[in-house]
């Protein structure tokens, strides 16, 4: 008996076949794109999320790239987006999609700049990823700004709590950032052995985060970290950062049922100015390591005098030398 089988049906071809898959050039192809006024949301939105799919070699072009995803964000938790000169019926769609737009630029930020390299779950070590970003072009300046103070007191983009991943993570950069105004050098161990151009560079970069420190400060105590700058001696206070917490210290402030404006900034201390107790305390932790430095140093050179003392009560120096003279002769007679 002879067994037959049917005839294997014919593989049709897959349905991904029928479209032009070229991917986008360069960054130049898809700004030509974006740029277009007439272009639907759907699309816009699909271009912003491969934003960072576009490999870009030009730090500038990248600077740029990262600062309009920051601008597109801008606004994401609270902001209404409604335009009252629209006037045509579609206006309430339009107003949602800007809203989807924003959320989405945000999205793009917590996946490729704000999360914590420690969380990116990468065999290679990233940690210093998002310190290579925010030395673009740029980038330091533009991010300093979508962290700004407003006209709430409070810091915008900034979330309160930390109740959702993209909060967490949000919090965490800025954490991350207003440190770095004060340990870029942990970043950069190994300087001196680089490229002459590239160090110089870097010592701009450190001059500019240094001169940014008395804007850092907001995020240091709108995340609650200010006791840091007490604790830590590495987190010195300039002469810049000190006019800041005192100009901060010194404004009215609402103090037993009205607005009252500091006599001095013990007075603001007392009136319950973080900025004012961060001054004091740092001013009393810092005298007290000089003490402390003071009383090591004093007791290192004691024990010094001491075992130099010790050494003399021994005899006196010329009998030692006698006896010494005395015994080589022996020894050649």
């Amino acid at each position: 008996m002879t067994e037959t089988t049917a005839p294997h049906p014919a593989v049709e071809p897959h349905r991904v076949y029928d479209y032009d898959m070229t991917p986008l050039g360069d960054w130049g192809d898809w700004q030509a794109i974006w740029d277009h006024p007439q272009i639907a949301a759907q699309i816009r939105l699909g271009l912003l999320h491969t934003a960072f799919d576009i490999r870009i070699m030009d730090k500038q072009t990248a600077g740029e790239r990262l600062c309009l995803i920051l601008e597109l964000a801008d606004g994401y938790d609270h902001r209404n987006f409604y335009d009252p000169t629209d006037t045509n019926s579609r206006s309430h769609e339009r107003e949602e999609q800007r809203s989807k737009l924003v959320e989405k630029a945000m999205a793009v930020l917590v996946s490729h700049y704000f999360r914590d390299p420690k969380e990116q779950g990468d065999a290679h070590d990233d940690t210093a990823k998002w310190v290579y970003l925010i030395e673009l072009p740029g980038v330091l300046e533009k991010t300093i700004w979508f962290f700004r103070a407003n006209q709430h007191c409070t810091v915008s983009n900034l979330p309160r709590g930390t109740n959702t991943h993209l909060s967490r993570v949000v919090r965490s950069f800025a954490s991350r950032l207003w440190k770095l105004g004060w340990n870029y050098d942990q970043f950069k161990t190994d300087s001196k052995n680089r490229p002459r151009r590239l160090y110089e560079q870097e010592l701009a970069f450190q001059a500019s985060l240094k001169a940014a420190r008395p804007q850092l400060l907001l995020l240091a105590f709108h995340l609650g970290e200010e006791d840091l700058l007490i604790a830590n001696s590495g987190y010195e206070l300039d002469y810049e950062c000190q006019e800041h917490l005192l100009g901060v210290a010194m404004r009215s402030n609402y103090f037993g049922g009205k607005q009252v404006i500091p006599d001095s900034l013990e007075q603001a201390f007392f009136m319950g100015s973080s900025a004012a107790r961060v001054l004091i305390l740092k001013h009393i932790a810092d005298l007290e390591r000089d003490r402390l430095q003071a009383i090591r140093l004093a007791e290192r050179i004691a024990g010094e005098n001491e075992a130099r003392l010790a050494k003399l009560r021994q005899g006196p120096a010329a009998g030692s030398a006698i006896r010494r003279v005395l015994h080589q002769s022996d020894d050649s007679s």
